[in-house]
């Protein structure tokens, strides 16, 4: 019940021409557990598909490739018969749309990439630095870098951060979200508390393009887009001929020096397989650049993009074993995925294979030469979405991985953030009524990877009828993760002229050594809430009926939030395959309620990126139904149940949360 990434595809040269070879979805029916471990192999590329366990696996494939699995003993059903034809009726030209859109179905082409470069530096040259070139490709083409910084042609004292893209030619969304950032933080510098820090505190570095002969041939072989050429240019039979099938290239996301070759699944020693690693570490050019680029800088964070799966990827990549700082990766990457929903882990826990000499592994690994980086992979878009996104998706793909974005370069440095507000209402009860004084008590923690100096936090009213008295607290300096919690609290009353149910805001201000780092909010409801239905969970499910297929919720004293049942939709093991079913309240009548929340403690295991589990309610007694999202739930993935648009609980939640829905 896990999903895989598998992606093979290559192009044709015949004669010297530029000719794209069919490429086609396949699905493979599973034998026997060894057959994934078969797969990987014969050299194909995991990344990018979607595998069921035990069931099936779904591939995107060249002619090429599908007769080496068909000569193995795979038995393939097409799925889509012509890959290309499929990415380019989905594509269209669009421009001049919020941070642009490219003449190849929207995205940027290699020279309009450069232009867009040269935009930036013309219009921000206070904030973007000139192009800098950190080598050449195989044929010749600049590998360029970028840095917005406040003094951004200036080596500062500040945290350096890494941002690359297009390491494989045929995912130019891995390009398109680091445009997309640039021109987020230099558009918002001066009005944005966050671009404002991040620029004016840190060093951000851009190579947008780490492959660009294969990225141009696609362009040549596909000016439309959909071209899916992955590897560089490599001449493996130095005939001249840089992209023949099966022949040509090297994957860049196995060349990298750290455990190369560390085995052949994870990385190919044959020339023409996708997962072709090179005849050595480091012996192609670009991935030879970039490592030098490294060693000249103290990059302490870096994201190296790719598509597609929806997954942050982090070390180890080459076997499945944590690394010393498991913990620090594990912590910012939850932060990291808190919006996007991706799915959070090291290769084997995400897309179930490892992988060698991938640049993650170097970047953290390699600490003689360098500083250990903390190096994350996304894998940005679902399975509809694929390595060319529709033209309408482009944006939102790189919206949906802004903040992580910004959450990289923050760790890069001290992060001081509130973790949590303590609230005290003076009153009888718990709530916050009108006329009573509320007493709240801030918590700290550094997530940064740097020291801060003396914080500061300050609670702003939105209510010009509400005065916060001690409205500013001080803390000592912290190391990461050091969490700190307030003796003296905010105070302020609640106006006895407050109507019940209101919402009262206020604003969260923090400040590192004086300087402001980062805003937040805090929302109050004001008034006594009712309890209309509260269940144990320790007798039988009396106020609930349960029904569907293929399972059945019931009880469990295996694990309980408090002793000793709590209610389960496995009491007998793991769920099954293909089930659907669920747990319904007894109606409530809240007709007379200005507002309403549900809270209810949880715990998951729940296939991440496959399955799904979704709360919902219903204002006509039963006949239509409406998700509903809580604070612990993610985006749906677009793949195996997941619909779109849709929140839930999915992946791993091993101890007891408590949920909020308003």
């Amino acid at each position: 019940m896990k999903q895989i990434g598998i992606v093979c595809l290559l192009l044709l040269v015949v004669f010297g021409q530029a000719i794209a070879e069919n490429y086609q979805k396949i699905r493979i029916y599973l034998s026997t557990s060894e057959d994934i471990q078969k797969i990987a192999d014969l050299g194909i590329d995991f990344e990018g598909s979607y595998y069921k366990r035990d069931q099936f696996i779904d591939l995107q494939i060249s002619r090429f490739e599908k007769d080496i699995l068909e000569n193995s003993g795979f038995i393939t059903e097409v799925l889509i018969s012509d890959l290309e034809e499929f990415y380019r009726s989905r594509l269209e030209t669009r421009t001049g749309e919020g941070f642009g859109y490219g003449s190849m179905g929207g995205y940027y082409t290699y020279s309009e990439v450069m232009a867009d470069l040269d935009s930036l530096i013309a219009t921000y040259p206070n904030l973007v630095s000139q192009k800098q070139i950190i080598g050449y490709s195989v044929l010749g083409k600049p590998l360029v870098a970028v840095r917005i910084s406040d003094n951004p042609n200036i080596q500062e004292n500040e945290p350096e951060v890494l941002y690359t893209g297009l390491h494989h030619a045929r995912e130019p969304m891995s390009m398109m979200v680091l445009q997309y950032f640039m021109w987020y933080l230099v558009e918002n510098y001066g009005s944005d508390p966050q671009a404002t820090f991040l620029v004016d505190n840190r060093q951000m570095w851009f190579i947008p393009v780490v492959n660009p002969d294969g990225y141009v041939y696609n362009e040549q072989t596909n000016p439309n887009g959909g071209g899916m050429w992955r590897l560089n240019a490599r001449d493996n039979n130095d005939n001249g001929s840089h992209f023949q099938s099966g022949i040509d290239g090297v994957d860049l996301n196995r060349n990298y020096g750290y455990q190369w070759g560390y085995d052949n699944s994870g990385s190919s020693p044959t020339p023409g397989s996708q997962t072709y690693r090179g005849p050595g570490p480091f012996s192609e050019v670009e991935t030879a650049f970039v490592r030098d680029f490294c060693n000249q800088h103290q990059y302490i964070t870096a994201l190296n993009y790719h598509t597609y799966s929806n997954l942050l990827i982090h070390p180890w990549a080459y076997n499945d074993s944590p690394t010393p700082d498991h913990q620090y990766f594990y912590t910012f990457g939850m932060d990291m995925t808190r919006f996007n929903g991706y799915v959070l882990g090291t290769p084997s826990q995400t897309v179930g294979y490892a992988v060698n000499g991938d640049a993650n592994d170097w970047m953290y690994g390699e600490q003689t030469s360098k500083p250990k980086i903390f190096a994350y992979t996304p894998e940005v878009g679902s399975s509809s979405d694929n390595f060319w996104p529709p033209t309408n998706r482009i944006l939102p793909l790189a919206q949906e991985n802004l903040y992580p974005n910004i959450v990289l370069s923050y760790i890069a440095g001290s992060f001081p953030k509130i973790v949590r507000n303590s609230i005290r209402p003076y009153g009888q009860n718990r709530y916050a009524d009108p006329g009573e004084m509320i007493k709240i008590y801030p918590e700290i923690t550094n997530y940064g990877l740097k020291p801060t100096g003396p914080v500061g936090i300050e609670l702003v009213s939105r209510q010009p009828s509400i005065t916060v008295l001690q409205n500013s607290i001080q803390f000592p300096g912290m190391q990461t993760f050091d969490s700190l919690a307030a003796g003296i609290p905010w105070k302020f009353q609640v106006p006895y002229t407050t109507v019940p149910g209101t919402s009262l805001v206020f604003d969260l201000q923090i400040f590192d050594n004086g300087t402001l780092v980062n805003t937040d909010s805090l929302i109050m409801t004001v008034g006594t809430f009712d309890i209309a239905f509260a269940d144990s969970g320790n007798t039988a499910l009396t106020r609930w009926s349960a029904g569907g297929s293929n399972g059945s919720w019931g009880m469990t004293s295996t694990s309980s939030h408090s002793p000793v049942y709590s209610f389960t939709d496995s009491p007998v093991g793991d769920y099954a395959n293909s089930c659907d079913f669920w747990l319904r309240s007894e109606s409530v009548n809240l007709s007379d309620a200005t507002s309403a929340r549900l809270h209810y403690w949880t715990k998951w295991d729940i296939e991440a990126g496959w399955d799904f589990g979704l709360v919902e309610i219903s204002t006509n007694n039963g006949i239509s139904w409406t998700s509903v999202k809580g604070n612990y739930m993610k985006p749906a993935s677009g793949s195996g149940v997941q619909t779109p648009g849709l929140f839930g609980y999915d992946g791993v939640q091993n101890e007891w949360v408590q949920e909020s829905i308003d």
